[in-house]
């Protein structure tokens, strides 16, 4: 039943025109710089990254003062400060997701303390807004599309950034939400969260299982779906073993032994079996500065990034991002991705990788 449905959502959305004019060409990447000093290290590669349109970059960061979790470092990878005091109180953070980086400031969802934060450049606090139910974030020019946990499963909602109200994107009968997830039929049929992001002219929900994103407007109307028909993608025996040494070394780290090794032996296994997402959850889809939407996902032990016009599908870049698992970053022309360390002796828990995107042979 799934499956007929979403076919016919593709026919109904086959004759449309392309939106936004000409179809841009496929991009290039442009290495800009990578996070190598130990003093600019995340604290893990479990951390959201948030790039700005000049190509600054905003992470959770372990590095100087305790009492600052996040470093902002512009395009050259050169620490322009640091900022987010720990702690639950009036302007402090518990656990910091980078959201936005704008040219006179840098957007925060503190998931510990359930709150949207925004600072200046110079890292005084502008204002922070105290939604409810907000589990999760993207940020799009105007408004904030996220998930928030309903009675059997989940919604889209944007965020009024001022106010701090919520406002419900999907409509109650919508047929990509209900034939993809069931979520508002009342039945599961994902084993991932809906996937938000944004395009030119609204939203986009993506099944991250059955690799199809479904484009919105604004006011909840379905435009198209864009799917892509791939075969299951396993984790490589790469990506397994640099997961438990990461483990170990954080273990030792804390003093702890290692990993038991008959319980490594069943988690490898389990990992070689296990089908890896066509879209990585959790990495919100995103638009550069051409209107082209971005979706990254996990390949072997590396990453790629596939490029979308708002009507096909343009192309797929290789990514090299070591032990990619989802966070990254996009604005205008660049791009950034947190990594393990290409240099397996490098004494940090990951680095950020950022790119400029060039059009053509530049």
């Amino acid at each position: 039943m799934i499956r007929s449905v979403k076919i016919a959502c593709l026919f109904a959305v086959a004759s449309m025109p392309p939106l936004g004019g000409q179809t841009p060409g496929m991009p290039k990447l442009r290495h800009a710089f990578t996070t190598t000093d130990i003093d600019l290290s995340p604290i893990n590669r479990l951390t959201p990254i948030a790039v700005g349109p000049q190509g600054h970059v905003l992470f959770v960061s372990s590095a100087g003062s305790s009492a600052l979790r996040m470093a902002l470092v512009d395009s050259t990878g050169k620490l322009v400060r640091r900022l987010g005091q720990t702690g639950g109180g009036p302007g402090e953070v518990g656990e910091p997701q980078p959201v936005e980086v704008g040219k006179d400031r840098v957007s925060v969802w503190d998931r510990a303390n359930a709150v949207f934060l925004e600072w200046d450049l110079k890292g005084t606090l502008l204002q922070s807004v105290k939604p409810t139910r907000l589990s999760g974030v993207s940020f799009v020019s105007a408004e904030v599309v996220g998930m928030t946990k309903v009675a059997r499963g989940w919604q889209v909602v944007a965020l009024n950034r001022t106010t701090g109200q919520l406002r419900e994107l999907i409509p109650t009968a919508d047929t990509f939400i209900t034939a993809h997830f069931g979520l508002l039929s009342g039945a599961q049929e994902s084993r991932y969260a809906p996937v938000p992001g944004v395009w030119s002219q609204g939203f986009v929900v993506a099944d991250a299982g059955n690799y199809a994103v479904a484009l919105y407007r604004w006011d909840g109307s379905l435009v198209r779906v864009l799917h892509r028909e791939l075969a299951p993608t396993h984790a490589s025996a790469g990506r397994i073993d640099d997961f438990f040494a990461t483990m170990n070394r954080q273990a030792a780290a804390r003093g702890q032994p290692p990993m038991d090794e008959v319980r490594m032996a069943m988690m490898r296994k389990q990992g070689l079996e296990q089908v890896l997402p066509a879209i990585t959850p959790g990495g919100a889809i995103r638009v550069d500065s051409r209107d082209r939407m971005w979706v990254l996902g996990m390949e072997g032990d590396s990453a790629f990034a596939d490029v979308f016009a708002s009507d096909r599908f343009l192309g797929r870049l290789p990514i090299p991002c070591r032990l990619y698992n989802g966070f990254w970053g996009l604005s205008g022309a660049w791009l950034a991705v947190a990594c393990l360390p290409d240099d397996r002796k490098f004494d940090g828990d990951a680095i950020i990788k950022l790119f400029r995107i060039t059009e053509g042979g530049r």
